[in-house]
């Protein structure tokens, strides 16, 4: 299996889902000249943090997870990639283009 095709990354929950939006009514935005709805706005992003982004981390914070559970967010070429680092043998060019995207400095 080729490991080294992509930079390794999570995309958890964003303001893009809107079925989540619709069904949570997350209002995230505001007229910024008036300031109209804007706390409304302030409020609905704390309550995704705490309701959708937090869970969301805390669910995938252990490889064994990202690794193992059926839903993960990796896809197989990933997790098998994921294994390989836990296992000690990294890609050095996959670790170079994952640090990259997060902008990263080695």
């Amino acid at each position: 299996m080729d490991d080294d095709r992509d930079a390794t990354m999570l995309n958890g929950p964003n303001s893009g889902d809107l079925n989540l939006f619709r069904a949570d009514r997350f209002h995230l935005r505001f007229n910024a000249s008036s300031g109209s709805t804007y706390e409304r706005c302030r409020e609905d992003l704390l309550r995704f943090v705490v309701q959708r982004a937090e869970p969301w981390f805390v669910a995938w914070r252990s490889p064994q997870s990202l690794r193992e559970r059926e839903d993960s967010p990796l896809d197989a070429i990933a997790r098998h990639a994921l294994q390989r680092g836990v296992d000690g043998h990294a890609s050095p060019e996959r670790v170079t283009r994952t640090l990259k995207l997060f902008g990263i400095k080695n």
